[in-house]
């Protein structure tokens, strides 16, 4: 379907699927932020992922990475 679009209709095309993308993923946020914190304790091995700077992101970190630094958290 895509590859039949002109143009133009491929750039409008374009916007709207971004805008939905953007749109679902502004959701999937809210939902995390609408949820209860997870006050089960870190397993050995979450701690020991903690300490590895290889394997450890931070949530700054990770939002800069997938481009949604922008989505402010609820306090």
């Amino acid at each position: 379907m895509v590859d039949a679009l002109d143009d133009q209709r491929f750039s409008s095309a374009y916007d709207f699927m971004k805008f939905l993308m953007d749109h679902r993923i502004n959701d999937f946020w809210a939902d995390i932020d609408a949820k209860e914190p997870n006050k089960e304790p870190l397993t050995q091995e979450e701690k020991e992922q903690t300490k590895d700077e290889n394997e450890f992101v931070s949530m700054d970190d990770a939002k800069r990475e997938l481009g949604i630094s922008n989505i402010k958290w609820s306090s």
